[in-house]
């Protein structure tokens, strides 16, 4: 995704779904590749291990294959720099390919 407006629509209208470390903001659009933004906040540490979660959490979108038609924002807590990728992996493609997930509260 680029830019602000997007991430923010995402954010305001999408379905949100957690799964262990990791947040999952979903909203479809259509047809098209999925567009994905990534959210880690300073809680998660320093700029390098927030850089490394992003590389990780990158590498792990492209294995979990997530749908396309849809954008995502993925946001990261702390305990995601030291998770098993395997882990990464299975959060992501539970969060981006469940059917009817319900809205959390923020």
């Amino acid at each position: 995704m680029s830019g602000a407006l997007q991430f923010e629509a995402v954010m305001r209208n999408g379905v949100r779904i957690r799964r262990g470390a990791v947040t999952v903001v979903r909203m479809e659009r259509g047809a098209g590749p999925a567009r994905v933004g990534l959210a880690v906040g300073r809680r998660a540490g320093k700029a390098v291990v927030r850089n490394r979660v992003k590389r990780r959490l990158r590498a792990a979108m492209a294995e979990a294959g997530l749908p396309s038609g849809a954008d995502y924002v993925v946001t990261a807590d702390a305990s995601a720099a030291s998770a098993p990728f395997e882990a990464l992996c299975g959060w992501l493609r539970e969060a981006g390919c469940a059917k009817s997930p319900e809205r959390e509260r923020r």
